[in-house]
């Protein structure tokens, strides 16, 4: 079954799950309808003098009601996620087969020029490779996909995400059912700060004996009003009140230390909620992969799944939130002094499980940012997982950009060994500034553990540097040229520490052609002693001529463009080589410039 296929039983699945669901709620509606009605009974059962049986039987009623309204929010809830499956397979079927941007993140935010390679492969920002991988809705996912794009795998944990992408790739349904929940998160920046801030605040106790004293203060108002309205005796009212005051002023003894103790965000609650039900669909996945089932296995403290502790917190969280009203704060305060006694419950929930809450979270960031590549990969299933070797051999067979529709694609196969180094030419948009960058970002998702835009490939994940985009920057008194030469002095650092893959377009261009020639010469054979493995696209023909003087550690390549009809035509097919046709004075005199 192709993924266009898959995306269509399972929108069919859900929109038949969803109908049922509605009917569901259909029939809750008018039970819920009903009993509402009913409750004229107890009404008339107590004018009739029959007081015990209407309290029961209200009572009974009441039951019913909350029950029923519990049910309504749990079909609500299923209401909602499946909804959400039914939008995703929706733009799963619309983009088939199309390069297709939408509202997810661009990760803009992240784009460095000082990065090693990064900004020279369009790695963030609108239409980027970021943007189109990106299926990440929590903020932590969204920073865990970050560090994925640009941490350096060791090659174990290559071979280890490569296994679990795969895995993921296969579970399309748990990936939904993940990406539906994480949908309702909602969490941002502020969100997360505000959760680390509470986490590593100083750990408090509080001694037995106080806390004993808090629960026995907090059941006395109610029991002493009990007693009243039973013994009809005024001094329990009078002792009632009194506990009542001795509550408020206890309460407001403690307000600020109650206040540090909020975890001050916005739907705080709701999040952690959230968080618990993605920690709960972790845990109940059987997974095969290493990987994965270390990550499922964070997931779990004192032998069961975080989802109940993290559940416990987002009910503490929401109950301690009241306190932020000042009626509930004066009535439950002074009733149970409820707000001090739940406070001790979250102190003793941060003591047993606070330094494990953000192993947990971040769990849910690393399934997150596995989900966004095995998607990329199920949706992409002509893509390979390349092999890794240790003999500074980097091979593609029919490598193709993945940024570039598949029906506009043109694939070439390289292969970088043996030390040498290629130097590549062509006439302007030939194509190469796009076969450096289609090198650049399969061979970066190779090292992510991803599959890359090939038939079949190798790569030796060494570092990888690259120089293709400079810009002036008037705030820092910087030149472009200047600018190209402070990222050719990382470049050479790079190599002074080991060799690397080094991809460079069109070099030294901020400054005069002798000057550039020379120093175009002498980069070129630093980076041929250094043992680079690596292209050089220029216009400088003249270095093509370090071909003769060093065969065993220079290569020639190109890309040819040819005149017919009036027309220039390119077939962007890589060849061995030095590009001899030319086309800016055609270019030029075709829009009538000269």
């Amino acid at each position: 079954m192709t993924s266009l296929e898959q995306y269509r039983r399972l929108l069919h699945q859900n929109e038949a799950a969803l109908k049922v669901l509605k009917k569901k709620a259909l029939g809750i509606l008018i039970s819920r309808l009903l009993v509402t009605a009913a409750f004229i009974l107890p009404v008339l059962l107590y004018r009739e003098g029959e007081v015990i049986g209407a309290f029961f039987m209200g009572l009974g009623l009441i039951s019913v009601f909350l029950f029923l309204i519990k049910q309504t929010d749990r079909i609500n809830w299923y209401k909602t996620l499946i909804i959400n499956k039914i939008n995703l397979n929706n733009k799963e079927i619309i983009s088939s087969n199309k390069l297709v941007f939408d509202e997810h993140n661009d990760g803009s935010e992240f784009s460095d020029p000082r990065h090693d390679y990064a900004h020279d492969l369009d790695f963030f920002g609108p239409k980027s490779l970021f943007h189109l991988i990106n299926r990440t809705r929590t903020f932590l996912g969204f920073q865990t996909l970050k560090n994925d794009f640009l941490e350096n795998h060791e090659p174990q944990s290559i071979k280890d995400r490569q296994t679990a992408i795969k895995e993921l790739s296969a579970q399309i349904e748990w990936r939904q059912s993940f990406a539906a929940i994480a949908i309702e998160v909602k969490d941002e920046e502020g969100h997360i700060e505000s959760l680390t801030a509470w986490t590593l605040k100083k750990k408090k106790t509080i001694p037995k004996l106080v806390n004993m004293l808090f629960l026995v203060l907090g059941a006395l108002p109610v029991a002493l009003f009990m007693s009243y309205y039973f013994l009809k005796s005024e001094i329990y009212y009078d002792l009632g009140s009194t506990a009542v005051l001795i509550n408020w002023l206890i309460t407001g003894l403690h307000y600020r230390k109650i206040n540090e103790d909020l975890i001050v965000a916005d739907h705080m609650d709701q999040i952690l909620k959230k968080y618990g039900l993605l920690l709960a669909h972790i845990g109940q996945q059987d997974f095969k992969s290493p990987y994965l089932t270390d990550l499922q296995t964070s997931t779990y403290y004192e032998q069961r799944s975080a989802h109940d502790h993290v559940k416990r917190l987002s009910e503490i969280v929401h109950r301690l939130g009241s306190f932020r009203n000042p009626f509930a704060a004066l009535l439950l305060g002074g009733l149970f002094l409820y707000h001090l006694n739940v406070r001790t419950l979250m102190l003793k929930w941060k003591q047993r499980f606070g330094d494990h809450l953000f192993t947990w979270i971040q769990a849910l960031g690393q399934f997150e940012s596995l989900n966004s590549f095995a998607h990329f990969s199920y949706n992409n299933p002509e893509y390979v997982f390349p092999s890794l070797n240790d003999r500074f051999q980097i091979e593609f067979k029919n490598m193709g950009h993945p940024m570039v529709a598949k029906n506009e694609s043109v694939t070439n196969t390289l292969t970088l060994q043996d030390s040498k180094f290629i130097l590549l030419t062509g006439s302007n948009m030939s194509g190469k500034s796009t076969f450096l960058r289609a090198l650049g970002i399969n061979f970066a998702l190779a090292k992510m553990g991803a599959p890359v835009c090939s038939d079949q490939a190798q790569i030796h994940p060494l570092p990888m540097m690259a120089t293709m985009r400079h810009a002036d920057s008037l705030s820092e008194g910087k030149s472009y040229f200047f600018a190209e030469v402070q990222k050719l002095k990382a470049v050479m650092a790079q190599l002074d520490k080991g060799r690397c893959l080094l991809l460079m377009d069109e070099i030294l261009r901020g400054t005069n052609s002798d000057d550039k020639i020379l120093g175009s010469m002498k980069i070129v054979k630093r980076v041929m002693a250094q043992k680079a493995l690596g292209l050089l696209a220029t216009h400088d023909l003249q270095l093509c001529d370090l071909e003769q003087d060093y065969p065993d550690q220079m290569a020639n390549y190109c890309f040819e463009s040819e005149i017919k009809n009036e027309e220039l035509i390119f077939d962007y097919k890589l060849r061995k080589g030095i590009c001899k046709s030319k086309s800016a004075t055609f270019l030029l005199e075709q829009n009538k410039i000269i």
